[in-house]
């Protein structure tokens, strides 16, 4: 669950070409899909604990996090295989996604954001068409 926070770096590098308040939005979904998880889980404590909302903060604001690095990396057009050798060390939300993702579609999770960090991750679809996914999607409540 913890690596679930990676989701919005691999795609926020391309806010700074899109509209005012991608970040919050991509944020915002997380959140959704975090909760989501949580709650097929029957773990409300996972995101009240420091290693979900915490994960979260980091992975979102600190340049510390691998996989903050990673998406950035990825956003700014390095390849995959590059970024990662930069980085020097595990981004454990690399194999974390295909793990959450598998989950999901098992259990009949909606989780858009990680669906979509998976397909940048492993499918090689580029960010800036993960944005736009994740953005065309219909609205509907975010809620349960």
């Amino acid at each position: 669950m913890i690596q679930l926070v990676e989701s919005p770096t691999v795609l926020e590098s391309e806010e700074r070409r899109q509209p005012l308040g991608l970040a919050t939005q991509l944020v915002t979904r997380l959140n959704t899909d975090q909760v989501r998880y949580c709650h097929w889980k029957s773990n409300q404590s996972l995101l009240e604990a420091l290693a979900g909302v915490g994960d979260l903060i980091l992975t979102c604001t600190e340049n510390l996090s691998r996989n903050r690095r990673l998406g950035l990396a990825l956003g700014e057009g390095i390849a995959l295989k590059i970024a990662v050798q930069e980085i020097g060390q595990v981004v454990e939300g690399f194999n974390t996604a295909r793990e959450v993702v598998e989950l999901a579609h098992h259990y009949k999770v909606d989780m858009p954001i990680s669906e979509q960090v998976y397909r940048v991750l492993h499918d090689g679809l580029p960010p800036a068409r993960a944005v736009h996914n994740l953005l065309a999607r219909s609205l509907k409540p975010e809620a349960l």
